[in-house]
Order: C-alpha cells, then structure tokens, then sequence
C-alpha cells in the first residue's frame, strides 16, 4: 500500500512506497512530484471548499507531470453522498482523467458512476465502518484502485492495508514530519517483507 505523503520538500530519501497527495494549497510543483513520485490530486472541499479557478490552474501547472498522477479527485460535499453525486454529474466531464469519485456517508446505498478510482472520503464513523469498506469491495470487484483519505494514525493505516486499498493520506505529516515519516517508512517496508514471503504487488 502506499503512502501519499503532504508536504512539499524532497522526498530522495523515502521509501519507493511513499507517493505524494498535492493541492492547490501547495506553492508550486511539490520537489517529490518533480522527483519522479506518483500523486494524488486533492480539491480541497474537506479544508478550504472547492475553488474552481485555483484547481485548474494548479491542475495545468501539473501538466508536465501528468504521466505519474494516480488520479484527480472530484468536488464533493463531506458526509453527503447525493450532493456529492450532483457534483460529480457536474464537474466529471470538465476535469479529465484519471478521476477518483469520492464515496461519501451513504454511497454504499446509492448507484456509483463510471470512475476510474475510487476515494473514500465520509465523516470519520462511516469511513471506520460498514458502509466505507461496502464501498471498498464493491469497487475491488470491478478492479478499481482505491484510496482512502484522513489516515493520520497508524492503527488507521494497518486497518485501511488489510483491507486491500491501494493507496492512503493524511495530514499528520505536516505537524510531525520525522515522527510520521519513520512509522510510515516501518509500515510500508513492513509490507515489502510481507510480499517477499507471501507473495504480492510492491509499488515502485
């Protein structure tokens, strides 16, 4: 599973299974992106709300860098999965691919539309609970990758690995970066010797 790391600064010394989650937030192309890192790509409803004019721009600052993005997240509403719908229905043709639908409280009830990932979003109880991991399964039976934000524990990390997600995020990494960077490097190093001995994918 990987890690998308927050910040912005070099990422030479970490782990090959750290990507990078990025924003218009950022001030400029994060060093790790230009490094040659994976990345997600936040549209900031969950801190600041969705600015159209500042996701697109910062979408075409990216634009260089596009064939390492694991995928754009599409404008939601936290907690509402029939307003997130409606967002979607609006922007998904607007942004392009790869597009990650965000499930929000809810969606494991509701018909998914046609995403290239799945992003499971949703206040924290569904997102620990039965209705996320519906949402997980359902997108793994039809070989969709999945990813999974506010992972800001590592108990959270282990839980989201065993359920097979491809990728995960969160923010702690901006309050403590050693701190979260050594756990995080034991986690995913952890799941490399757990592959060479039991078989398994790696992201390099």
């Amino acid at each position: 599973m990987m890690y998308l790391w927050p910040q912005g600064s070099s990422m030479k010394s970490f782990h090959k299974n750290f990507g990078v989650m990025t924003s218009c937030q950022h001030r400029g192309i994060p060093l790790g992106i230009q490094e040659g890192r994976k990345f997600g790509v936040d549209n900031n409803a969950y801190t600041t709300g969705f600015i159209p004019d500042k996701f697109f721009s910062y979408l075409e600052k990216l634009t260089p860098y596009m064939d390492n993005c694991l995928f754009i997240a599409c404008p939601d509403v936290v907690g509402d999965s029939r307003a997130t719908i409606k967002l979607w229905d609006e922007w998904v043709d607007k942004i392009g691919k790869p597009i990650a639908f965000i499930a929000q409280d809810g969606q494991e009830c509701l018909p998914f539309p046609d995403y290239d990932w799945m992003f499971i979003g949703g206040t924290t109880e569904w997102k620990m609970g039965d209705g996320a991991k519906k949402c997980i399964l359902r997108a793994q039976e039809i070989d969709k990758p999945v990813h999974v934000g506010r992972v800001n524990s590592l108990s959270r990390f282990r839980y989201f690995q065993r359920l097979g997600v491809y990728s995960v995020d969160g923010t702690s990494p901006c309050f403590a970066p050693d701190y979260y960077k050594r756990r995080y490097t034991n986690a995913v190093s952890q799941l490399d010797f757990h592959n060479a001995l039991f078989g398994g994918d790696s992201f390099s």
